[in-house]
């Protein structure tokens, strides 16, 4: 197993950058950990779990909005790029994330109306059905500056998009063929992902990490190790939110990304 933590020795990590690429699930947070000779997978039932098992992590990618929008900034220019560069076929995947007092109601309804009397409009199913996860890891962010500098939010259906030559994939995440598709273009950068899978598969997969839970952990997970201080953020300077938190996606393709796409 790949332990991180702050009992490891200072040569240790001059020599190594440990990154992590964490997709939330039904079971908690299922995480990809590597540094350059090592790797391991393991499964957080909470985010503070997570991170207090990466307290060596150089930088760790979660697929979850940051920052939040609020009534001056009811749209994240963030989730409008991406969107653009994922249509046809996976603009949907990115949802609006909601405000951050919609996050502290009890239920979708209250939420909604909440949304709705901040930024002028209610709040989807897709959203509210994560609102616990950005809550989580909202919480944890305001509190401790260490985590704000590790934690970055990306997204794997943006990441499969750079990873692949800035080019959607068509076929769903949720089908076989998608996938496999997935599985390919990861491995084609780093071979050993075909591995991470099956191990991931054979432990979590019957704790709530299905195998499209992985595949995005896995896509954050070489983003981050393949890009590490080459990350590309969308948009370039992002807006910060009410806590200084970035409204931002991050992502790296091996390869120039198409003039026509923007930056």
């Amino acid at each position: 197993m790949l332990m991180i933590d702050e009992d490891r020795k200072d040569s240790t990590r001059r020599k190594t950058m440990v990154v992590v690429g964490a997709d939330g699930c039904r079971g908690g947070w299922l995480a990809v950990l590597w540094n350059d000779d090592d790797w391991d997978v393991q499964l957080f039932p909470t985010i503070d779990d997570l991170w207090q098992s990466c307290l060596g992590a150089g930088l760790i990618l979660l697929d979850i909005p940051i920052g939040l929008p609020d009534g001056d900034a009811p749209q994240r220019a963030c989730d409008v790029e991406a969107r653009r560069r994922l249509s046809p076929h996976h603009h949907s995947s990115v949802f609006p994330p909601p405000s951050r007092a919609a996050l502290e109601a009890a239920s979708y309804e209250e939420a909604s109306a909440i949304n709705r009397s901040v930024m002028g409009k209610g709040l989807t199913r897709q959203s509210w059905g994560i609102a616990p996860k950005i809550r989580e890891v909202d919480r944890l962010l305001r509190r401790n500056p260490r985590a704000r500098a590790i934690m970055r939010e990306s997204h794997p259906e943006l990441c499969f998009w750079a990873l692949n030559g800035c080019s959607s994939l068509p076929a769903s995440k949720r089908t076989g063929d998608g996938q496999s598709t997935r599985e390919q273009v990861l491995a084609a950068l780093i071979p050993e992902t075909r591995v991470i899978l099956r191990v991931a598969q054979s432990r979590y997969g019957r704790l709530g990490a299905g195998t499209d839970d992985i595949l995005d952990a896995l896509a954050l997970a070489v983003t981050a190790r393949l890009g590490r201080g080459s990350l590309t953020a969308v948009p370039g300077e992002p807006i910060r939110d009410a806590h200084w938190l970035p409204m931002e996606m991050v992502y790296w393709s091996p390869q120039p990304e198409p003039a026509a796409a923007g930056a």
